[in-house]
């Protein structure tokens, strides 16, 4: 009986409940309002109340109704009330407190609409709409100017996007981003995940076709992607005790077909390559090692897509924009992606070769920013210290070209071949060989994160793996391996659509009987060290041998002349006893070699790369002759009648026929001072790279002219640390004791002549120190090395300067039984040269003027004034008072 009561009781409540509910909207003193479905705003003083295909506002307090019953759609666009009537010329925007309408807006156009509102916490800011790029306050109506509001605490987090698609449907995005967590009693924490509204609605119909439920639409080409948004929880951050949340997106993707959309892809959340060929209406793809970038392919012809579903700006911003983007269409025959820099090579017939420039937006997409073609290279290089587009053989900085926008290259006349690409631990780009072939570079080297962490102890979890020394007494901590470089370099056939040389290799360098194919590191089943392997095709594509290690190649060059020596007629080698300037041994087997090609043009080999890959295509570009400085990498060369010094990123040119060009030199901790000096038509120009004051002794003077059918290389370079010597000497009387110390005094050989004979240019000389053009012929220098034994402290003379007196054949002149010499100088009046005595004087008739017991020859008044010195010892005052006091001197009429 008691629990009938009850259940009594709890009906009649209800019924109650029921009728006063009803009673508050029968009794409305406007209208009288009845409705058939009601839906309330989130803190429930409004209502939206629907009848008979006609909706309005309802607000609880006043008991007033707020927008009467229309059939104009209207949609709820922020917490603060602000409700959006699409009307058939616009939108019309109403805000409304305690029943009074306080803000009307409207807007006559209906292709767009954007709203964006501050955070709730905001509470400066709690009134304000930034609407259609206009900052309103909608308590008063008022608008506010921009410069006035702090946006850094405006802090937008509710946004309302309207786009019209077509005459009738509207993309409608209305969405707020999550907040941070935040902590609540007891160690518990509440996550407000926002909201999402987005779909598309037809204003004809008032109906949604898509209905609001996905977090956002958005509209790419005739796709429309749906977001549907959900958090991942994936650490807790150690420092303020608070999970760590990740938020993701699935979409579902819908086409447009006839007048409606349609399904097309359900729930996609990861990219591959069966579900990119529907999305994006293509034969095959291939998904770049960025998993960003996609190359698709569609009738033979390829494109470039930039697609990410899930794209973040920082670790707590909670809307992750889809980026789709199509960056080139499918009208390419190749396409090479270098991911890290967004740099595109191409080619296509009708455009030939292509580098194209993405630019990254602040949102994360990207577009072309500008596109550059070339017809001989287009390449990318990366290392440590550099960042390099080689652009048609001339290089430039990468910054450069992506802050000028840099569209063409205005041709330098340089004889450079731009670099190889086996330089750089990354490359990626594209070269001719020939009409038909086209080289593709796309390579990275093994790596290493310097600042990765030991690995961790499996033994001793929490902990560093760490391996004792015994010897050392020391510990060290393991570390990650190296990460695995790739090589994807190959050559590509244009003819037949096909791979002629496959694409596993770092780089491949060609001549004219083949192909070397150089392998980053091994993919089958052997040792991931044997990077130094090479595999040689001919020029018809077939194999000749494979993996043949570097040292093999070297020591048994014999063996391999295919590899080393081109058609060229005419090879020499360049110069076999140069001594370089840092005495590395390793650099004497760099082997530089001239070769004449077929048609008479000169061009330098460099066979062996500094990184000991073998290269076998020329460093410079062909000329009528080139000499080429490997110390100081500079080029002279003659072309079109025209003498060209090539160095340090500049270009210097006189006329061949009346000029010359003379380079000085110093070097000191690594810091190079050095003066150009232009001479033409009796006009001398110099250029320094540092005030003129500052130049000590040269280390080089070298100076480069064309007499007749000669071509004088003058080239003097002398280096010795023999200052350095006393100063240690100094230190070891004021300590007492003798560092040990490696003294060296050494002149190299660079010198030669070139000489025109039936057309071409030949080396005619052999390489010398110095060569000086005099009236008898040459007067020219050997080279000098001398080093100090260690362990005697001897200097021991390894190779002995001598002077020579040669003819206009270049054969040597003998004089007292002598062909070499101790020095020599040459005169306006003549030439000396000198023996363990001294010097005599040889007129340019050649015939001998004075005995050999001089030291200086000048002219006087007519005649030739003969000096000889007095010897000096340290204690001698006059030393230091008068300098140099003659001995000896005697007149002599020139015959």
């Amino acid at each position: 009986m008691k629990q009938n009561y009850v259940f009594k009781s709890i009906v009649l409540v209800v019924i109650i409940c029921i009728i006063s509910f009803e009673s508050l909207f029968s009794q409305d003193p406007m209208v009288g309002l009845k409705a058939d479905s009601l839906r309330f705003t989130a803190d429930s003083t409004h209502v939206i109340f629907y009848k008979k295909k006609k909706n309005g506002i309802y607000e609880f307090p006043s008991k007033t109704v707020l927008i009467k019953s229309t059939k104009n759609p209207i949609l709820e666009i922020s917490p603060a009330h602000l409700y959006l009537q699409i009307t058939k010329d616009g939108f019309e925007i109403d805000h409304f407190t305690n029943g009074v309408n306080r803000f009307k807006y409207t807007i006559n156009d209906c292709s767009q609409l954007n709203a964006v509102f501050p955070t709730e916490t905001a509470e400066s800011y709690r009134n304000i709409v930034y609407l259609n790029n206009k900052m309103l306050n909608f308590e008063t109506g008022e608008q506010i100017q921009t410069d006035s509001v702090d946006m850094a605490n405006f802090q937008p987090e509710t946004f309302f996007k309207l786009d019209a698609l077509d005459e009738n449907r509207l993309l409608i995005n209305y969405y707020r981003n999550p907040i941070e967590p935040l902590l609540l009693s007891k160690g518990t924490y509440e996550i407000d995940s926002g909201f999402g509204y987005a779909g598309i609605f037809n204003k004809e119909t008032k109906k949604w076709e898509i209905p609001p439920i996905y977090k956002t639409c958005e509209v790419k080409d005739s796709l429309l992607f749906c977001a549907i948004e959900t958090p991942i929880f994936a650490y807790a951050d150690a420092a303020f005790q608070m999970p760590f949340i990740w938020y993701t997106n699935a979409y579902d993707i819908y086409v447009k077909r006839a007048d409606e959309y349609v399904l097309k892809i359900q729930n996609l959340s990861q990219l591959t390559a069966e579900n990119l060929k529907v999305l994006l209406n293509c034969e095959q793809v291939e998904i770049m090692a960025d998993s960003i970038h996609i190359i698709t392919e569609k009738e033979g012809k390829k494109g470039v897509w930039q697609i990410e579903l899930n794209h973040y700006f920082d670790d707590n911003k909670a809307y992750s924009p889809l980026i789709i983007s199509k960056l080139l269409s499918n009208e390419h025959d190749c396409v090479f992606l270098e991911d890290e820099t967004g740099l595109v090579f191409t080619y296509s017939a009708n455009n030939g070769i292509a580098v194209h420039v993405e630019k990254v937006l602040e949102d994360g997409t990207r577009s072309i920013l500008n596109s550059l073609s070339a017809d001989y290279q287009l390449l990318y290089g990366r290392n440590y210290f550099e960042n390099i587009l080689v652009i048609d053989q001339e290089i430039i900085s990468f910054n450069d070209f992506l802050e000028r926008k840099i569209t063409s290259i205005s041709p330098r006349n340089s004889v450079r071949m731009g670099v190889a690409e086996s330089r750089f631990t990354r490359s990626c780009g594209l070269k001719w060989i020939n009409d038909s072939l086209l080289y593709c570079i796309d390579f990275k080297v093994d790596s290493v994160d310097i600042f990765a962490p030991p690995l961790r102890s499996l033994e001793y979890p929490g902990e560093d793996s760490l391996i004792y020394d015994k010897d050392m007494g020391l510990l060290y901590g393991v570390y990650p391996p190296a990460i695995r470089g790739y090589g994807n370099s190959g050559v590509w056939n244009l003819n037949s659509e096909q791979w002629f040389i496959q694409p596993i290799y770092q780089s491949i360098t060609n001549n004219s009987n083949g192909f070397l194919a150089y392998e980053l590191f091994e993919t089958k089943e052997k040792s991931p060290y044997l990077a130094e392997n090479y595999t040689f095709f001919d020029r018809s594509g077939a194999l000749v041998f494979e993996d043949i290690d570097l040292n093999e190649i070297l020591e048994n060059r014999e063996n391999y002349p295919f590899i080393f020596w081109s058609n060229g007629e005419h090879v020499i080698k360049a110069l076999p006893e140069r001594v370089f300037r840092n005495l590395a041994l390793e650099d004497r087997f760099r082997e530089d070699y001239y070769v004449q090609n077929k048609e008479g043009t000169w061009q330098v080999y460099q066979f062996l790369n500094k990184d000991g890959t073998i290269q076998l295509s020329p460093i410079t570009k062909p000329r009528e002759l080139v000499h080429y400085n490997v110390d100081y990498n500079y080029f002279v060369y003659l072309q079109h009648d025209s003498l060209y010094l090539d160095w340090e990123d500049s270009i210097y040119s006189i006329s061949a026929n009346d000029g010359s060009i003379t380079i000085a030199l110093a070097e000191e901790a690594e810091f190079l001072t050095y003066r150009i000096t232009l001479y033409e038509n009796g006009v001398e120009r110099n250029l320094y790279n540092y005030p003129q004051d500052s130049l000590r002794e040269y280390q080089m003077v070298a100076n480069f002219h064309i007499i007749e059918d000669q071509f004088i290389v003058n080239e003097k370079f002398e280096v010795n640390n023999l200052e350095n010597y006393y100063v240690d000497i100094d230190e070891f009387w004021f300590y007492g004791e003798m560092p040990p110390y490696d003294y060296y005094h050494f002149i190299s050989e660079t010198s030669v002549v070139w000489e025109k004979k039936d057309g071409k240019w030949k080396i005619v000389s052999p390489y010398y120190a110095s060569i000086e053009k005099c009236e008898l012929g040459f007067l020219v220098r050997t080279g000098k090395f001398e080093q100090m034994n260690k362990t005697t402290g001897e200097v021991e003379v390894l190779n002995e300067e001598r002077t020579l007196l040669l003819d206009s054949t270049l054969k040597p002149i003998s004089f007292l039984d002598y062909f070499d010499f101790e020095g020599g100088t040459v005169y306006e009046f003549g030439v000396s040269l000198c023996t363990q005595n001294g010097c005599f004087l040889m007129s340019n008739t050649g015939k001998i003027i004075t005995n050999d017991e001089w030291d200086y020859f000048e002219w006087e008044d007519g005649k030739i004034k003969a000096v000889r010195y007095n010897d000096y010892t340290i204690d001698d005052p006059l030393m230091y008072e008068k300098g140099f006091v003659y001995e000896v001197v005697a007149y002599f009429e020139l015959p």
